[in-house]
């Protein structure tokens, strides 16, 4: 399986390469992406890998395309290409809010803490109603030993969220969104 997503991002990636200079269709990419989100939501996974790499085709640089198979491919358990995808989409758009959320969810359980707090206080940056970044934050920063910090960001958390309190409880992470 890991190998069928790292085709895709290689596929991916020589159509970028070779559509420089080439004009772009984002009405063509929009409707493939919306076909791509159908078939998602129909549960053909299949269809939609096939949708967004068509929307890349039209527009390699749309973020909507890109994060989507990032997506998929963490529900696949390809932590490596996900992680390509959301940082190709953070390279256009550095504050695409599930991007980043993701991103840092991977990092964090992948052990990359630092780079993980890093990303969650941009989620944060971009939208401070984040219950789940919050959390998330606060739990990296009391394993990290910053007691003061964590305690802050999870009364956030808290506050935002008040359901958060039995994940609280739990010590689970708030997972990435669809």
């Amino acid at each position: 399986m890991r190998s069928r997503w790292l085709l895709v991002a290689l596929v991916t990636g020589s159509m970028a390469a070779t559509s420089c200079g080439k004009d772009t269709d984002p009405a063509t990419a929009g409707a493939a992406v919306q076909r791509g989100l159908d078939a998602l939501a129909a549960g053909d996974t299949g269809s939609a890998v096939t949708e967004f790499v068509a929307a890349l085709e039209a527009d390699p640089e749309n973020t909507f395309a890109l994060y989507n198979l990032g997506y998929i491919a963490q529900t696949n358990a390809d932590r490596t290409s996900a992680e390509e995808y959301y940082r190709a989409v953070l390279d256009q758009a550095p504050n695409f809010e599930a991007a980043l959320f993701n991103l840092a969810f991977l990092r964090q359980e992948a052990g990359g803490t630092q780079e993980a707090i890093v990303l969650y206080r941009r989620v944060i940056a971009v939208n401070g109603e984040n219950a789940e970044a919050h959390l998330n934050l606060g739990l990296l920063l009391l394993r990290a030993g910053r007691t003061r910090e964590a305690e802050t960001a999870l009364r956030t958390a808290v506050r935002l969220d008040p359901a958060l309190v039995d994940r609280l409880e739990d010590g689970g992470a708030a997972s990435p969104p669809p």
